[in-house]
């Protein structure tokens, strides 16, 4: 088990250093793919510790939380390369105040110039519900 999240999280160390050089060569970004998970805490988790010295190498993956996904929101909204962002929204197993929360980050992201596009896999209320707040 620790040895796939390692594996993880070296291949979206070696992602993200692509996408950094590969953002870097690109003056417009065009639309941003965000592939919404199907629940979300408030709160980021707390990572395990790993024995010394691994805890001070890797980074274990975490669960997204909603103050996470709104960071990268508001970075997208703050970035002039980017003309939209498509949320992709998969059936949905979430508490109510987190649609309304969900809805309320891709209506600022609206009110920021951008177009929000949403993919539903599977139409049920919540995704719906969502999906409404997107143009």
């Amino acid at each position: 088990m620790v040895r796939s999240r390692i594996s993880t999280a070296v291949s979206n160390l070696v992602t993200e250093a692509r996408n950094l050089l590969a953002s870097l060569r690109r003056s417009d970004l065009g639309y941003v793919l965000i592939r919404l998970s199907d629940s979300y805490p408030e709160r980021a988790t707390q990572q395990p510790l790993l024995p010394f010295p691994l805890h001070r190498l890797i980074s274990l993956p975490v669960e997204p939380s909603l103050a996470d996904l709104r960071q990268v929101l508001e970075a997208l909204s703050r970035d002039g390369r980017v003309q939209g962002v498509v949320f992709q929204i998969p059936p949905l197993a979430v508490e109510p105040a987190t649609v309304q929360a969900l809805r309320g980050m891709v209506q600022d992201l609206k009110a920021a110039g951008k177009q929000t596009v949403c993919w539903l896999s599977a139409a049920d209320t919540w995704g719906i519900y969502l999906a409404s707040a997107c143009d």
